[in-house]
């Protein structure tokens, strides 16, 4: 049995926030009901993140998404904002940490880090914020692709529960 690194469950905990909590950015849907994006026009869609279920499942907790756009052939910015949601729905941020700025309801930004308010992802479970607004460039022509990726930690209740039954040791007698 070889020895386990405490590098190695920091790399596990990478491997399964890639691998094991698939995300889906939904189809942008037009604010015109003609079914196409023109240009400044806003849209609007969801996120929704699951984590795997049972046996191999972990909980996670702190569940922050991350939302950018992928840049042009380039490397520019293609002129796509989001407009940063009400907090009923998400807390929007600059950054990934609970003393990152905030950013305002309804101001556009190029990125951003949404706290959903319920910030947990059981075993299955699923995060899911809805209505998200992203406004198009101000020209024609570019695709706009949007990314979603989760930062999380592990439910250390979940890895390392306190008071968990082991199994029982027996012994038989005879009574004469």
């Amino acid at each position: 049995m070889n020895p386990i690194k405490l590098r190695d469950i920091r790399t596990a905990v990478e491997d399964y926030l890639n691998s094991s909590v698939p995300v889906t950015v939904t189809t942008v849907r037009p604010s015109d009901p003609g079914g196409t994006m023109n240009p400044n026009e806003h849209g609007t869609f969801d996120v929704l993140v699951l984590n795997t279920g049972e046996p191999d499942g972990v909980a996670l907790t702190n569940v922050r998404l991350h939302l950018t756009f992928k840049k042009d052939s380039a490397g520019n910015d293609i002129g796509a904002k989001f407009l940063a949601p009400a907090t009923a729905v998400a807390i929007a941020r600059e950054g990934t940490s609970d003393s990152s700025a905030l950013l305002k309801p309804g101001d556009p930004f190029t990125e951003m880090v949404l706290f959903p308010p319920d910030n947990t992802l059981d075993v299955p479970g699923l995060i899911e914020v809805q209505n998200l607004v992203v406004v198009a460039p101000g020209h024609a022509g570019p695709e706009v692709t949007i990314q979603c990726h989760p930062h999380a930690e592990t439910d250390q209740n979940f890895l390392f529960p306190a008071g968990e039954r082991g199994k029982n040791g027996t012994t038989s007698f005879t009574v004469t």
